[in-house]
């Protein structure tokens, strides 16, 4: 297995523009003395540096909240399990808006054509519309899983096939299609520096497929995962510009959203996993949103020691390798900060003996370091996947 295995750098995170925040402390494995980095007051950029890449931005909306925009409902099931081998007839969406009425005539649908049902594999119906105003709706999507009992296990999911502005993996519950009604735990995962789209803005442009080597997507397709988990498994592909560093919070916030709207996500159980600048960035992600995940596992990145009390209310485990310089340090200081704080679940830190940075990872996902943990540190006593579905977070509820 391939492991990305660059180290997390000092970070800027994104927010809307115009935006003013105190930013403490620093993503971690560069970073020896794990004390995390003096605070300062960033004004954030109009445009990031990061928006110069065309395809990793999205243009379409995914909770535009604007109630004067068309709306699309779908006809019929929003995933469909198309036996290999049968016909496949789509049954078309409707489409709404305030001023123009039904305006199902002007819509546009994608992937149909393309459901190959020859083939074993989930596939994306997409529908879209814009209205008189040029105001667009919602992108609205239909599964349709072509299968002979058995489905497709993983899915890559490219720039501009999807309405997310970055390629991802996808893999889908076997059951995914019993029930229209069921929702299902999310796991996002964020990959190191390594699996990033652009390792060098001028020259190479990595492809999605660079990710097959490692991370969850590497896991899914072996032999270490059991279909039985009930997760939908999404591993979206950053667009790092390493010239600037640019921390993903804001659009991983983005891809969320995206996940949320064209899955069948249960809102209470969003999990976020990273590993090294992944790790970095889901600290990070939990500072910036700090209510939205039910659990978090941050793999070979430590956040410094200075954030603890407002990571406090997400339960987390995170992990690190005993001779992973620098990042180890700095893991374990996170995670004491948030321990200090007398957090409801207490966070926990297992350290693997005599293991470095790269080897970190498939410790704790395939997971071979089960058993296995130096003292004074937690031992890897569960299997990380039956830890985060302990844990939900219940929704707010809506005013009346």
């Amino acid at each position: 297995m391939i492991h990305h295995d660059m180290v997390v750098k000092r970070k800027i995170s994104v927010f809307p523009a115009g935006s003013i925040l105190l930013l403490v402390g620093c993503g971690g494995g560069n970073f020896s003395t794990g004390t995390g980095g003096v605070g300062y007051i960033q004004q954030q950029q109009t445009t990031p540096e990061l928006f110069s890449y065309q395809e990793c931005t999205s243009t379409a909306p995914v909770f535009p909240g604007n109630p004067a925009e068309p709306v699309i409902t779908l006809n019929g099931p929003r995933v469909v399990s198309q036996p290999l081998g049968t016909p496949y007839t789509d049954q078309g969406a409707t489409a709404i808006d305030p001023k123009d009425g039904i305006i199902t005539s002007q819509m546009i649908v994608s992937g149909a054509s393309a459901v190959d049902t020859s083939t074993v594999g989930d596939y994306l119906v997409r529908y879209n519309v814009t209205d008189s105003q040029n105001l667009p709706a919602v992108e609205v999507v239909r599964i349709v899983r072509v299968n002979n009992g058995t489905f497709s296990k993983q899915t890559a999911r490219d720039i501009g096939t999807t309405g997310a502005h970055m390629g991802y993996y996808e893999h889908l519950p076997v059951n995914y299609s019993n029930d229209p009604k069921q929702k299902f735990p999310l796991i996002v995962f964020q990959h190191g520096w390594g699996g990033a789209r652009f390792l060098d803005p001028y020259t190479v442009q990595a492809p999605l497929s660079i990710l097959e080597g490692g991370d969850l997507v590497g896991v899914i397709i072996s032999s270490y995962w059991d279909d039985s988990r009930p997760f939908i498994v999404l591993s979206p592909q950053r667009c790092l510009d390493p010239l600037v560093d640019v921390v993903t919070a804001g659009y991983t916030k983005l891809f969320m959203d995206y996940a949320i709207k064209t899955y069948q996500v249960d809102p209470t159980r969003i999990y976020l996993m990273g590993f090294s600048e992944g790790s970095g960035d889901t600290w990070d992600y939990l500072w910036n949103y700090p209510n939205e995940m039910a659990a978090v596992v941050p793999i070979s990145g430590g956040y410094g020691n200075q954030l603890g009390c407002v990571f406090a209310q997400t339960p987390a485990w995170a992990f690190s390798g005993e001779n992973d310089t620098g990042v180890y340090a700095d893991q374990v200081a996170t995670v004491d900060s948030i321990n200090a704080c007398n957090p409801p679940v207490p966070a926990k830190i297992t350290v693997f003996a005599g293991i470095g940075h790269v080897d970190d990872e498939p410790m704790v996902l395939d997971p071979l370091g089960l058993g296995q943990g130096i003292a004074p540190y937690d031992v890897y006593d569960q299997d990380i996947y039956d830890w985060l579905l302990q844990y939900s977070r219940p929704q707010p509820v809506p005013p009346e």
